[in-house]
């Protein structure tokens, strides 16, 4: 077998064999194959897009390349969830102890930051003295006392993803849909959980632009958890403005505190993270519908048991919320700045792309993998889609790192031109837009 033949192969539209997709991954991930040819077979899946069996077949191949994880020894159910990436979605934070309250046990492997969209490590780090750098030892005693444990994504998870990613990174491969389903669903099947439930973005601000593209992956993701022994459900979700209203690291973490201390003004946010939740539970058995699951989570938020376990969980890592900054008006190591609407009418559109990227060019993310985080760096916008605005009124308060206060005019015109408002009514958007179960 050569890598030659397989590029011709593929180049006349004849998929690959199990056999030779095992091949092409264990000797690409072995060093055997050069990155320009590896690149080329990329660039050919892109233009002949990969099989159903392709997709499963390279899955399995990434999911052998390394480590795999086994929950069998944990007594509650064990669930996993994962994001496409948003801007402002710290349901991550929220969701682990809201499920470990409820039963089930969440160990869940996340990243940093990536691009516009923030990354559940930063912003958790950001509580003083969290941990996520967790031994497996560690790892496995927080997650049986707790119920919930995140650390850091280890090298030793699928390292085949990581060197198709760079390439396809590299290359502008990026967004054939077999290979990103690939991708994802190696990392949650090595991960381990019997359950996952993916979190697909739909809007201006995530991955997928429109809803038919998400929910064709959303399928496609549905498709390769079934032969691969994983329950996986979808629930697709509003991404064309931020989920929330903060978007920043330690400003989500502290909106996720008001989340479970039932804040009435966060509907958007506990709409989607009672419906992940809700079909997380009905997928591993504990409850029978997702009207019934939800009630649950709702009154488990009411009830403070929520807030109860996410202290707990802070704690088990190491984390100290007596030392948070709790009022933003106080934060240390950033100058705050305010966008103004210039006119009255209804908000009607949003850039979410251009409010992930004004945070991260604040400090809240990376322009650089070198790039240190600025904790109390990022934005909060005070209104949503359909709000009637009124001519004077603060539309997003700014909080930009003293290193990157150079580029504090750029950063507001940035935004200024983010949030467009109308002259008409605007009808309010559903956060939750479509949710798939197997």
């Amino acid at each position: 077998m050569h890598i030659i033949s397989l590029i011709q192969q593929r180049k006349q539209g004849q998929p690959l064999s199990t056999e030779q997709m095992d091949w092409l991954v264990r000797e690409a991930t072995a060093g055997n194959i050069p990155d320009y040819q590896l690149a080329t077979m990329l660039t050919v899946f892109c233009y002949e897009k990969l099989s159903a069996a392709e997709t499963i077949a390279m899955t399995r191949a990434f999911v052998a390349s390394g480590d795999t994880l086994s929950w069998d020894d944990v007594e509650q159910p064990v669930v996993d969830k994962h994001s496409t990436g948003g801007v402002g979605d710290k349901v991550t934070l929220a969701l682990a102890p809201l499920l470990a309250a409820a039963g089930l046990a969440m160990p869940k492997m996340s990243g940093r930051g990536l691009g516009h969209t923030g990354g559940t490590v930063d912003k958790l780090e950001s509580i003083p003295g969290f941990r996520t750098d967790l031994d497996s030892t560690e790892f496995r005693r927080i997650l049986a006392g707790v119920g919930c444990a995140v650390a850091g994504q280890t090298a030793r998870l699928v390292p085949a993803d990581k060197l198709f990613y760079h390439l396809r990174d590299a290359t502008d491969n990026v967004r054939e849909l077999g290979l990103v389903t690939a991708s994802v669903m190696s990392k949650k099947i090595a991960a381990g959980a019997p359950v996952i439930v993916l979190d697909v973005k739909s809007g201006s601000g995530a991955f997928f632009a429109d809803q038919e593209e998400a929910a064709g992956f959303a399928r496609m993701a549905m498709d390769i958890g079934e032969p691969l022994g994983r329950r996986v459900g979808c629930v697709i979700t509003d991404m064309d403005q931020p989920l929330g209203h903060a978007v920043g690291n330690r400003l989500e973490v502290l909106e996720v505190l008001q989340l479970l201390s039932g804040s009435d003004g966060l509907r958007d946010l506990r709409d989607v993270l009672v419906a992940i939740g809700s079909l997380e539970l009905v997928l591993a058995g504990s409850y029978p519908d997702i009207e019934i699951a939800g009630e649950h989570l709702n009154w488990l938020l009411d009830s403070g048991q929520a807030l109860a376990k996410f202290d707990e969980w802070v704690k088990a890592q190491g984390g100290e919320l007596e030392q948070l900054e709790f009022s933003p008006a106080e934060f240390s190591g950033v100058a705050r700045h305010s966008v103004i609407a210039a006119d009255s009418g209804w908000l009607e559109a949003v850039d979410c792309l251009a409010v992930g990227n004004a945070a991260r060019s604040c400090g809240a993310g990376r322009l650089s993998q070198e790039d240190e985080i600025v904790p109390n760096a990022g934005l909060l916008c005070h209104a949503k889609i359909g709000d009637q605005i009124e001519a004077g009124q603060e539309l997003v308060s700014v909080f930009i790192g003293e290193r990157q206060a150079a580029d504090t005019g750029e950063i507001l015109q940035q935004l200024s031109t983010a949030f467009r408002i109308g002259k008409s009514p605007v009808t309010r958007r559903d956060s939750v837009l479509e949710m798939l179960q197997p």
